[in-house]
């Protein structure tokens, strides 16, 4: 008989069977926020007020269609984190239509769909299996101990935050050389050990942007195109001047 919580064995096997489903394997996910859009979902990521605001689902009621918001002021590792969170929210709760979700990394008093998101994002970005392949096979760790060199590859292979990480591998009754919530405070040391890699160090934007959805953007270009909007309306739907408009359809010209 186990004692893990039924919303960590539920938040297991959704992220076990969403991997199969999506030929996935055990392997790091390069682009989430891609693969949100494969499977139906609006992504917007954007500067949104405080460091306290994570993201937000929405789903439209009529067409049932979902719309993902991450706040792009956070690190890339965090907002990796944030979307996989929302994406449980899109598979299991969508009945109750909007979240708006704050600090989805850090743990504490929650509600229990929020809980299950967190643990859905923590396997779904970071499978056992793969993990401890990885540390098995290409780090050639043999125990229970990783250093921070470990440590350092290992966030860089998965691309998910320190934080996460850190967690994660905790939870796989990893250890490091000080306990887990204390190596969790060592980011800066660990950010200047990264870049010493030659490995992109965690670190926020400085000037974010609006990143609007794939599709959204392809479409504004296409009714461009075809003549239906004016390359101000184009301009004003992408949030960008004119000038940074007609360089993006240049660019396009070349490739093409």
């Amino acid at each position: 008989m186990t004692d893990t919580p039924d919303y960590r064995r539920e938040a297991l096997t959704l992220a076990e069977a969403t991997r199969k489903r999506l030929n996935l394997d055990n392997a790091p996910i390069k682009n989430i926020f891609t693969l949100l859009e494969d499977e139906g979902l609006l992504v917007v990521r954007m500067p949104v007020g405080g460091d306290g605001l994570s993201g937000a689902f929405y789903l439209e009621p009529d067409s049932g269609k979902g719309t993902v918001l991450i706040n792009n002021r956070h690190a890339l590792g965090r907002q990796i984190f944030t979307a996989a969170h929302e994406y449980c929210h899109y598979l299991l709760d969508r009945d109750t239509k909007v979240f708006i979700d704050f600090d989805s990394e850090l743990s504490g008093a929650k509600p229990l769909p929020e809980k299950r998101a967190d643990c859905f994002a923590a396997h779904f970005l970071l499978p056992e299996a793969g993990l401890r392949r990885y540390i098995d096979k290409t780090l050639k760790v043999s125990g229970k101990t990783l250093d921070d060199y470990g440590l350092a590859k290992i966030r860089f292979e998965y691309g998910t935050s320190w934080q996460a990480t850190i967690i994660r591998l905790s939870e796989l009754g990893y250890r490091f050389n000080i306990p887990y919530k204390e190596k969790i405070q060592q980011t800066a040391y660990l950010n200047k050990l990264a870049a010493q890699l030659n490995l992109e160090p965690e670190g926020n934007p400085k000037e974010p942007e609006i990143e609007l959805p794939t599709e959204f953007v392809r479409l504004a270009f296409e009714a461009y195109r075809q003549g239906k909007i004016s390359l101000g309306r184009l301009a004003e739907l992408l949030r960008k001047s004119e000038v940074e408009v007609q360089e993006l359809l240049a660019e396009g010209n070349d490739e093409s």
